[in-house]
């Protein structure tokens, strides 16, 4: 698909032909490799879906040093200015803070709501009786979720740590198919989660985002809002790879039915 894009590399502005030189393989909904022109290199992605959706979010994005510069757009092709990842470490949890922050706080392009239970609904379908019986059990943390009072603001939806790039200076989001809006905890419970964070750096990283509708870690947003995340993220997976993803992914399931131990719940193996 990249080499196909390729062949039109001439309408694209570039200096001289590219060459791919790296496929990057974390992102499953499309295609995207580094390429090099001259001596300047860019990231190329073929969208599969929502290219034009994620256009509008990214260029948005791009607007306020969210996201990777946009060089060139069309048929579903795109190519971004390429953006070297420094890589995390726990100093850089008030970076993710305040970046996000300023996501949420901005006046965002209109892209709709994220409706979770449909978002589940899609990934249900097809799933076997034991995902079914685990998303029954879940169901009362999701619907507390949803109907929590936190006002909803523009999102990101699909903070995991590939899609958080750090600068010298600060950090960039990538791969907003997804983004719409939703309650921001949808986002903040993404970073703890895919971080890793424990207790403290948890308490640290809300710290520096503060809001005035915050809720402290001991607070039940704090853990619906994981499930909430955790339960989207698995049925994809399980969706998207079959019963094979949960044999290959014990732990996460693990973490799942922890979380749901906070609410009492089991989740039975």
């Amino acid at each position: 698909m990249l080499n196909q894009a390729l062949s039109k590399w001439s309408d694209w502005g570039l200096a001289e032909k590219p060459k791919v030189i790296k496929v990057f393989n974390d992102g499953l909904n499309h295609h995207t490799g580094l390429i090099k022109s001259g001596d300047k290199q860019f990231v190329l992605k073929v969208f599969e879906h929502s290219f034009e959706r994620t256009m509008r979010a990214e260029r948005w994005a791009a607007e306020l040093d969210l996201s990777p510069r946009l060089h060139m757009e069309a048929d579903n092709v795109a190519l971004y200015e390429f953006i070297e990842d420094q890589g995390y470490t726990p100093k850089k949890l008030s970076s993710i803070a305040h970046a996000l922050k300023h996501v949420h706080q901005s006046e965002a392009v209109q892209l709709g709501d994220f409706d979770l239970l449909r978002f589940c609904d899609v990934y249900l379908a097809n799933a076997g009786s034991e995902i079914q019986k685990w998303h029954s059990v879940l169901m009362p943390v999701l619907i507390e979720f949803i109907e929590d009072p936190t006002p909803w603001t523009f999102c990101h939806n699909d903070l995991v740590t590939q899609n958080c790039l750090f600068k010298r200076d600060g950090l960039v989001f990538i791969d907003w198919e997804f983004a719409q809006r939703n309650n921001p905890w949808f986002d903040l419970a993404s970073i703890v989660l895919y971080f890793e964070l424990d207790q403290k750096e948890a308490e640290c990283f809300l710290a520096s985002y503060r809001s005035r509708w915050q809720q402290p870690t001991r607070h039940p947003i704090f853990i619906s809002s994981q499930i909430a995340v955790l339960w989207c993220d698995l049925l994809w997976h399980t969706y998207k790879f079959g019963t094979a993803y949960r044999a290959n992914n014990i732990q996460r399931f693990e973490k799942l039915r922890n979380l749901a131990a906070e609410y009492n719940l089991e989740l039975f193996v």
